[in-house]
């Protein structure tokens, strides 16, 4: 079956990937899951006890005549964002988001829309780490 894939062209299964996430996987993963290249962003949250860190799957896209960034400039940062993922060791986090169908979960909607983002969750991580990187 994966041989098939490969020659169709087609994008792994996420739960088939075995080899580093970059920002052509993460692209593939945006477009197999919504059917556009929406922007991602970082954001580090200081609760009273503890530091929270979260992939946003932000409400701009790539074809979007306000998207800032051209082709080029959105394949380098998605992948700034893999190499952030990956020195996180989150890849399967991530995989694991992109290979689940889009749901409305925590009063947060299943698809980006204005002023309001899709959540990555990382809530294992150490402050200590994400001190080092936020």
């Amino acid at each position: 079956q994966q041989r098939v894939r490969e020659e169709q062209g087609l994008a792994l299964d996420p739960f088939e990937s075995s080899g580093v996430l970059d920002g052509r996987e993460l692209k593939e993963l945006m477009l197999r899951k919504y059917g556009v290249c929406y922007d991602m962003n970082f954001k580090c949250v200081s609760l009273p006890l503890k530091r929270v860190l979260s992939l946003n799957v932000m409400w701009s896209y790539m074809g979007q005549k306000s998207f800032p960034l051209s082709e080029s400039e959105y394949e380098m940062k998605l992948d700034g964002i893999a190499q952030m993922v990956r020195q996180l060791n989150r890849e399967s986090v991530v995989r694991e988001f992109f290979a689940k169908e889009p749901k409305a979960e925590r009063g947060l909607p299943a698809y980006p829309n204005v002023g309001t983002a899709v959540i990555i969750r990382f809530p294992d991580l150490d402050d200590a780490i994400i001190n080092e990187y936020f």
